[in-house]
């Protein structure tokens, strides 16, 4: 009996023994997939991180700063796993280690090393989004541009620019009006609502906004007044794309070449769309520019007549290809936070937030 405990023992710690040495190594297929997250930054409220392994070798990154604007860095380059555990990407020849723990992602040093100190715990991305695209087609049809939504006090908002504005809370409260003309300054978008003896203010801007409860990211951060109470914060997209044009964007390619600010009299060439009043304005390599524009939810696009001035632009000048493309444009589309501009279903035109 006393031998049969004996072996039953041993037996237990070579299993224990073989199973420690028989860790299943990390394969391409587990990797692979979404990582998101929120890591450290020392200038902003956080950078939203996301990064895919496309397939068994790519992969693409995107970083957004947190309360300074909704633009996507991206960088795109090759990965590898080293020491069953360990990922290396390599992009612009820069390399970035991860250790796959838990189904997630732990960012390690640039010597391989885990990162200590009391923000330790947040450099780490979780595989998936907290949050997948909902399908907004009902609201879309109803005539919804923009929605957000805040927690701890709950409050919903959602924005038809041409009709009207709903508000709820929990509690009951609610104003439903006519959408005032939205006031800009800067960046920021404003509304005054005033209706009998309630009064709502609205604030957004496209500085980025992570919910408190999801974790999920959205493009605006939205401030909001009821009844001169407590200013509330919350987070808000557009949900209308003809609406996702407002902003400035910055040209990536050109009739499928990269775009190369060597190409061009001064700077790359530009784009500044007012959503609220369909007007353009920018600037093509050379000379400014400035019209109006038709756009609708659908996809269409097309510029009217555009009037720019009339600079002398020396040396190598891809201004009069660029202006030919807007020309040429019928519609527009969004890939991975990008811009593109179509004629036909040919893109044209691809464009960056700037």
């Amino acid at each position: 009996m006393k031998k049969f405990v004996c072996l039953f023992i041993l037996l237990a710690a070579c299993s224990t023994q073989n199973k420690k040495e028989t860790k299943e190594p990390v394969t391409a297929q587990k990797i692979m997939g979404v990582y998101t997250g929120v890591t450290p930054c020392a200038d902003c409220e956080g950078i939203y991180t996301k990064i895919e392994f496309i397939d068994s070798i790519t992969f693409i990154k995107s970083s957004k700063y947190l309360g300074k604007s909704s633009r996507a860095f991206f960088d795109m380059g090759q990965w590898s796993i080293e020491n069953d555990s360990v990922l290396v990407t390599t992009a612009h020849g820069k390399q970035q280690h991860y250790l796959h723990e838990n189904s997630g992602l732990i960012i390690l040093s640039q010597d391989g090393k885990r990162i200590k100190g009391e923000l330790a715990n947040y450099y780490r991305l979780n595989k998936g989004e907290p949050e997948g695209k909902k399908d907004r087609s009902n609201e879309i049809k109803a005539g919804i541009d923009f929605i957000a939504r805040g927690n701890e006090p709950y409050w919903n908002l959602e924005i038809d620019f041409n009709g009207t504005l709903r508000f709820t809370t929990l509690e009951s409260d609610s104003i439903v009006s006519k959408t005032p003309s939205p006031v800009l300054d800067g960046n920021t978008t404003q509304l005054q609502v005033i209706e009998g003896e309630k009064q709502l203010s609205v604030k957004f801007s496209p500085v980025g906004c992570i919910n408190n409860m999801s974790g999920a990211y959205s493009d605006y951060a939205v401030e909001i007044n009821f009844n001169n109470g407590e200013l509330e914060s919350g987070c808000g997209e557009f949900i209308n794309p003809a609406y996702q044009l407002s902003g400035t964007w910055q040209l990536v390619s050109l009739n499928g070449e990269v775009a190369n600010v060597e190409d061009y009299a001064k700077e790359l060439p530009e784009l500044n769309f007012e959503a609220f009043n369909k007007k353009v304005s920018g600037y093509s390599g050379c000379n400014r520019l400035t019209g109006n524009y038709k756009a609708d939810e659908t996809g269409l696009l097309n510029f009217l007549p555009l009037a720019t001035t009339r600079m002398m632009c020396m040396g190598k000048n891809k201004e009069g290809a660029f202006l030919s493309a807007l020309n040429d444009v019928s519609g527009y589309k969004f890939e991975s936070d990008h811009l593109l501009l179509l004629k036909g279903d040919e893109v044209v035109a691809e464009f960056a937030s700037k």
